[in-house]
């Protein structure tokens, strides 16, 4: 057990030194986050690896490739219930997915909807 409570590791893998290492916190919550919003420049995909350990949850502020910040995303399994506020920080246009589908607006060959956002506006769903 080399994890401390808060997400940090053991140094030496011994806990009887204390001494606190950094490296795979920073990498435990990149992994976290992109399992919850993945983005590139064309793509912004919600929920693309959720694990069945987070069934439900939320999280806010993160920024994407696409050029739009996630204000707030929420999810719950057992109610097949997600929502999802976003900001766009410049003009962008993007192709919004959700788990690999397109819930909402109308689908193009991809299995994606194509959001068009100016600098400022926000685009929020619920599905």
């Amino acid at each position: 057990d080399i994890f401390y409570s808060t997400l940090f590791t053991d140094h030496n893998t011994n806990r009887a030194k204390g001494v606190a290492c950094t490296d795979t916190l920073y990498g435990i919550t990149g992994i976290i986050n992109e399992m919850l919003v993945y983005s590139d420049k064309n793509t912004v995909e919600l929920l693309p690896a959720l694990s069945s350990n987070i069934p439900a949850g939320n999280i806010s502020g993160l920024l994407t490739r696409a050029g739009v910040r996630v204000d707030y995303l929420s999810w719950d399994v057992d109610k097949r219930n997600v929502k999802a506020d976003l900001t766009a920080l410049r003009d962008t246009s993007f192709n919004l997915v959700l788990n690999n589908k397109a819930y909402i607006g109308e689908e193009n060959e991809s299995k994606c909807v194509v959001v068009q956002l100016k600098k400022g506006e926000r685009y929020c769903f619920m599905g």
